[in-house]
């Protein structure tokens, strides 16, 4: 599916909304999205010619009622180059994702760490409801600036757990390291969520893509981790541990006294993210 250029036109084939194309956001795997205009509103608008992925990820977000998901409006059809595309309309949410803050600059090891935190606390909702989510990268994550809580994007690589992997990328892939198969399930999670530390701490990609690499990166990290954060990843790598008792360990890892002993928070993201985890607890309490 080609890009949208900006000033485009979406018009819905059987809503009759049409959207005008401010900008491209991202590309992913089945589409792109868009930030589009409508009765001077902002909206993410997210094309493909996928309509299965595009019609889970709607249905899933209309159903979950999550703040650490953005809002979904609309789905629709509409005409491009004489052939039938497909797209549903989301919250927009300003701030700026992960990848981009980390880029001005590196994230200390504890906001790492309660970035997992709130990563492994929201696989574990998907897991309750059926769900892996297989394409974790900081791309995919938004800090929310308006709302101030951290939120998870794009959320067409959603697995049926059990099922096969549809979406990924090829760093958090367990299979890509030969450490298991591509199959959605609570170590496949977990898998992703220790890759997604170690790459935040350390360039990853130079390493090779095999169980040679990940002993490498272990090796790496050990002299700049907590033993007890090495012992999760060790087990997680060697498929000894699942999303749970991962879950369990970070949460406990997170009040230990070496952890403070890292670099210094950047107070704004800190007290986000600490935002987010009290929320995303009194949500599950209130579902209790």
């Amino acid at each position: 599916m080609e890009i949208m250029r900006s000033g485009q036109k979406i018009t819905g084939l059987w809503s009759g909304s049409t959207y005008t194309i401010i900008k491209p956001l991202g590309r992913g795997g089945i589409g792109a999205a868009y930030l589009v205009l409508k009765d001077k509103k902002k909206y993410c608008l997210k094309a493909s010619s996928d309509v299965i992925s595009l019609t889970r990820e709607y249905r899933f977000i209309k159903n979950t009622n999550k703040k650490f998901l953005p809002e979904a409006y609309e789905i629709d059809d509409f005409i491009l180059n004489n052939e039938r595309q497909h797209y549903i309309i989301l919250e927009y949410i300003e701030g700026q994702n992960l990848a981009e803050i980390i880029r001005l600059r590196k994230l200390d090891l504890r906001t790492v760490i309660s970035i997992a935190v709130l990563i492994a606390e929201i696989f574990t909702e998907f897991f309750k409801m059926g769900y892996v989510y297989t394409d974790l990268k900081p791309e995919n994550l938004m800090l929310d600036t308006k709302n101030g809580i951290l939120r998870l994007i794009d959320l067409g690589s959603l697995s049926e757990v059990g099922g096969m992997v549809r979406e990924y990328t090829s760093v958090y892939d367990r299979a890509f390291w030969d450490c298991g198969v591509r199959r959605a399930d609570d170590g496949y999670a977990a898998f992703e969520i220790m890759m997604f530390i170690a790459n935040l701490l350390i360039p990853v990609h130079m390493y090779s893509f095999n169980r040679r690499g990940i002993d490498l990166i272990l090796r790496k990290l050990s002299g700049i981790i907590p033993s007890r954060l090495y012992g999760i990843m060790s087990d997680v790598f060697k498929g000894h541990a699942g999303l749970a008792e991962t879950r369990e360990r970070l949460t406990m890892l997170c009040g230990l006294a070496e952890v403070a002993q890292a670099d210094c928070l950047d107070l704004y993201i800190n007290i986000i993210l600490v935002a987010s985890l009290i929320f995303l607890v009194c949500v599950i309490l209130y579902v209790l």
